[in-house]
């Protein structure tokens, strides 16, 4: 009865460190893994553009994929980054006056994103968060195709969609477009201790002028 008396005793001493088996001999536990503060994952998704020039809006579909990694400063915050890349493209037709004009263009895209997390405390496994922060793009390729009417080879043509008119075409890259503003709500759910898998619906604001204007400027 003294011997299992000191071994409690040495159990409190260390923290818990110690326990006692059945046959009152000690043993060391299951210390446990710490808490991951670094994550690195994949991400993929569909990327939804939507583009306004001259009063036209519209709207076309793209993809984007990349890494992100995500430092967890506690509990509830985390700084995100991480690299992207994405394909947009879009197209749409306006008027000017009595003429009509269309454009197409196709963009390839590098994001580099410093995000804010924040965890809404929750019981359940299904853990929700908000996000936001500052995006700075780059772009690899962009290329534009303006169908104008006052193009020395479109005149004296009249198609019955702008898009009959035989294109201009314009071609830049390598631009940078920094202090985009992107926000998102997003749900994540833990696989084992390793892994968890993230659904999250974002919003990306591009506050720069892009090349598509000072194409359709000139």
């Amino acid at each position: 009865q003294r011997d299992i008396q000191i071994n409690k005793m040495g159990v409190l001493a260390f923290n818990d460190l110690w326990e006692l088996r059945e046959d009152n001999k000690p043993r060391l536990p299951s210390l446990g893994r710490k808490p991951v503060n670094l994550w690195i994952g994949i991400h993929a998704g569909t990327a939804q553009t939507k583009t306004e020039l001259n009063g036209a809006k519209a709207d076309r579909g793209g993809y984007t994929a990349g890494v992100r990694a995500m430092f967890q400063l506690n509990k509830r915050w985390s700084v995100v980054t991480g690299l992207a890349y994405g394909r947009k493209d879009f197209q749409y037709s306006y008027s000017i006056r009595r003429d009509s004009y269309a454009m197409k263009g196709s963009l390839s895209l590098v994001d580099l994103p410093v995000l804010l997390r924040y965890e809404i405390p929750s019981e359940s496994e299904l853990k929700m968060y908000l996000q936001g922060g500052a995006v700075t793009t780059l772009s690899l390729t962009e290329n534009y195709q303006i169908f104008s009417p006052l193009s020395p080879q479109n005149r004296g043509i009249n198609p019955a969609s702008p898009f009959g008119n035989d294109p201009i075409d314009y071609r830049q890259k390598l631009n940078t477009y920094p202090g985009n503003i992107l926000i998102s709500f997003g749900i994540a759910y833990p696989i084992g201790e390793k892994y968890r898998v993230e659904l999250e619906p974002y919003f990306l604001q591009n506050l720069q002028r892009t090349g598509a204007e000072e194409v359709n400027g000139t």
